[in-house]
């Protein structure tokens, strides 16, 4: 350091010492590391314990070294005395990651709410909590921005915890078998003006859920598998959508809702059984994800913005009809298809693998310089007679694959 500014010194020596270093690079590298790993640092100096306490990230792993055996590693268990020397040791934190926080039990809310990071906590993502029906004291931290709580056991109601005060604006829930559809709704009903994303990862009681929010853009409903419906679903604001693996979800539900997005740039139906068939007209839609519905058998899509297509082992898929000005790439291999229509004036690569059953066919693709449909009934020349070119000046086609 000179003249009060920090230069930076070639030097021979394998590890550069966090004390030499500046506190805001020092400060930046440590809240990097993982809660265990920054323990160990912590006792080699005075300084680098001091540096150490200053992190604003603190993020424990799942698995932490035991401490007979610090080779050994054990799953993480905090207790309520643990939990409070440890954020009593952190001043200014705005990122906390915890895991085995069940012996915690309900004082785990009472405990941040007390914790000196209280006003600076952004972000918090709590693993393995468990919370009672008779936890009453609610989350307030007033900075606070994004939740999630993942795994152990949620019976509180969230009209208790969440403060009146408390602006959410991210909240995810994962892997919580006791979360039922009141205490979902309750979310929307509190959060409904200011929450932007919201998930819920394999929450398997849940099964019919109103949903309303306003600056929504980004719903996940991962391995609900017990999720039949969505009356009342209200969120005009959503861009990004997930349904995928609601084994329950009927398809006329998702038709009805996605038909509501006007907004909406990326769905993702991954494993969705009940849904049979699919029509979407969007201007806006950018990326779908039908991948592993093995009863859709029919898919239309109207949507000159689309880009990505994706529907493997779509195994009882007979008619497919798309209209895409931006899609390159789009690959329909080993599937019944019997007609199908394409309008993609940006396509490149198509990928008809194994369509043996494709007899009815049109495809007006200008720009293909790549076509493999090797098992199809079409021979070259009948791929030929089947391509109707929207440019004028086209004259040839690239030899397909056969």
């Amino acid at each position: 350091m000179r003249d009060g500014t920090w230069q930076c010194v070639e030097s021979n020596d394998v590890f550069a010492s966090l004390e030499n270093l500046p506190p805001d690079a020092s400060k930046l590298i440590c809240s990097f590391l993982l809660l265990d790993d920054l323990d160990t640092l912590a006792v080699t100096s005075k300084r680098v314990h001091e540096i150490a306490g200053e992190v604003d990230h603190l993020i424990m792993d799942e698995h932490v070294r035991s401490l007979g055996s610090p080779s050994k590693m054990q799953p993480a268990h905090l207790t309520e005395a643990g939990m409070r020397k440890l954020l009593q040791r952190y001043k200014s934190l705005n990122v906390l990651r915890l895991h085995g926080l069940s012996a915690v039990g309900d004082k785990l809310i009472d405990i941040l709410n007390e914790s000196t990071s209280a006003k600076t906590l952004h972000k918090i993502s709590l693993h393995g909590c468990s919370l009672s029906y008779w936890c009453s004291t609610s989350l307030d931290l007033e900075n606070l921005t994004d939740v999630t709580i993942m795994g152990g056991s949620i019976r509180v109601t969230f009209r208790s915890i969440i403060a009146s005060t408390l602006r959410l604006q991210s909240l995810t829930i994962g892997q919580c078998s006791s979360l039922r559809d009141d205490n979902v709704n309750e979310i929307s009903n509190k959060l409904k003006t200011t929450l932007e994303s919201f998930s819920l990862h394999q929450c398997p009681r849940v099964k019919r859920l109103n949903l309303q929010f306003d600056k929504l853009t980004r719903l996940n409903l991962l391995g609900c598998f017990s999720l039949s419906d969505l009356p009342n679903f209200s969120c005009p604001s959503l861009k990004d959508l997930c349904f995928s693996f609601c084994f329950r979800l009927d398809g006329d539900v998702i038709q009805r809702i996605v038909g509501s997005l006007k907004v909406l740039e990326q769905l993702t139906l991954v494993k969705c059984p009940r849904l049979h068939q699919l029509g979407i007209s969007s201007d806006t839609l950018r990326s779908l994800n039908v991948s592993l519905s093995t009863n859709l058998h029919d898919l239309s899509l109207y949507c000159p913005n689309l880009r990505e297509l994706e529907a493997t082992s779509c195994i009882s898929l007979r008619s497919f009809h798309l209209d895409s000005q931006k899609i390159q790439e789009l690959i329909l291999n080993m599937m019944p298809l019997q007609n199908a229509e394409i309008s993609a004036p940006e396509l490149r690569n198509l990928k008809l693998i194994g369509c043996k059953s494709l007899f009815d066919a049109t495809f007006r693709c200008p720009n293909l310089s790549f076509v493999d449909i090797c098992g199809t009934p079409l021979s070259p020349d009948q791929f030929r007679e089947k391509v109707k070119f929207l440019k004028h000046g086209v004259t040839s086609l690239p030899t397909p694959m056969f």
